[in-house]
């Protein structure tokens, strides 16, 4: 046996056949959503200043994608790998609703995934009324958006709920968009400061709850112990 896998370490050429989570699955369409996102930034690109030397540079989610998918070993179960996959890049649900995303109420107001008894005790839009005198001038559109009622002279308590409602109702309408949409309303990873979430456990590396996740994939194709687990998935 080995010294290094009897120490626990990664015992050498053990994933040396074992085939890329990039060989079997990858989000091909939802990075191209991200890696276009990034370039439409044009000056507000990440490394930007390396250009006169780096003359290739090409779009750091794509780079990350690629990086953590040739890295990852791909498992029995592809549905379980790209999950795990989309959420260490932040590219599903709860880390779409982390990049601070932006919904006017018009997003709100077409979309299907919000009742239309929701729609109109929060929206006003000029199809439902005759005038504008109690909607927010915070969507104000030349032409004619939705806009939200106002919460002006209710109670503090009162503003709270009804804010959160709005919060859950623009949540549900951005999961219900395409993803290329989701990622037009939503910062780029690299411009949040935080992407955890407050109430995941810490682990040593400041990462998420997502790196149990893949340390325990690495585990079930190689049978790998715990610390050659976390440098299979740390490297």
């Amino acid at each position: 046996m080995d010294t290094a896998a009897t120490k626990g370490g990664l015992a050498p050429f053990s994933l040396k056949d074992a085939p890329a989570l990039i060989e079997r699955v990858f989000p091909a369409q939802k990075v191209g959503a991200e890696a276009q996102k990034e370039r439409k930034a044009v000056q507000s690109q990440t490394l930007t200043a390396l250009g006169s030397y780096w003359k290739g540079r090409k779009p750091l989610s794509l780079v990350r994608a690629c990086v953590l998918a040739s890295l990852l070993p791909a498992t029995d179960d592809p549905e379980a790998d790209l999950q795990t996959f989309e959420a260490l890049m932040r590219m599903d649900s709860a880390g779409v609703l982390r990049r601070s995303p932006v919904l006017s109420a018009q997003d709100v107001w077409d979309s299907a995934a919000v009742s239309a008894d929701e729609k109109l005790r929060h929206i006003e839009h000029p199809t439902t009324t005759g005038g504008r005198n109690d909607a927010s001038s915070d969507d104000a559109d030349a032409g004619g958006a939705a806009r939200w009622i106002r919460l002006s002279g209710l109670p503090t308590r009162e503003k709270k709920l009804i804010e959160k409602e709005r919060q859950e109702m623009s949540a549900r309408a951005l999961l219900a968009m395409p993803f290329a949409e989701q990622v037009a309303r939503c910062k780029r990873v690299e411009n949040v400061e935080d992407l955890g979430d407050p109430n995941d456990p810490p682990l040593r590396w400041g990462l998420d709850h997502h790196w149990r996740q893949a340390r325990h994939r690495v585990a079930e194709p190689t049978g790998l112990g715990p610390r050659a687990r976390d440098r299979a998935v740390r490297t």
